[in-house]
């Protein structure tokens, strides 16, 4: 086997996996369209979890005031208990392994001042 073709054959699996990365797993811009999909059953591309991922280590609500991450994100979850004090709580989903059992959350905390100081991506 020459060099070429071996390195044709190593290349096929290494592209299947940065394909399927960025299909199925790579953190996306925040688009309100993408991030208004139905939180309760996810998509198979999982656009609502991967934007909340993109919000966690952008900074994109870095600084901003309640009322805009309301006006950005819409009205948060109001009646779940389960996740602890959090001033906003957004579903995004069952959980992203195999057997999606739990769902996971998107947290939000604000400081003395009224501005974001805390968001996470969280399970229940």
């Amino acid at each position: 086997m020459n060099l070429r073709k071996a390195l044709w054959l190593a290349g096929i699996p290494g592209t299947a996996i940065a394909a399927y990365w960025v299909v199925f797993m790579a953190p996306l811009p925040f688009m309100a369209a993408w991030w208004d999909v139905d939180a309760n059953r996810g998509t198979t591309l999982k656009t609502r979890y991967r934007i909340a991922d993109r919000l966690v280590t952008s900074g994109r609500l870095d600084g901003m005031n309640r009322q805009e991450v309301i006006a950005l994100l819409g009205d948060p979850v109001t009646d779940v208990t389960r996740m602890g004090k959090h001033d906003l709580i957004y579903v995004l989903g069952p959980e992203r392994n195999f057997i999606g059992l739990d769902f996971e959350w998107l947290l939000i905390d604000f400081d003395h001042s009224g501005r974001v100081s805390r968001i996470e991506v969280a399970t229940d």
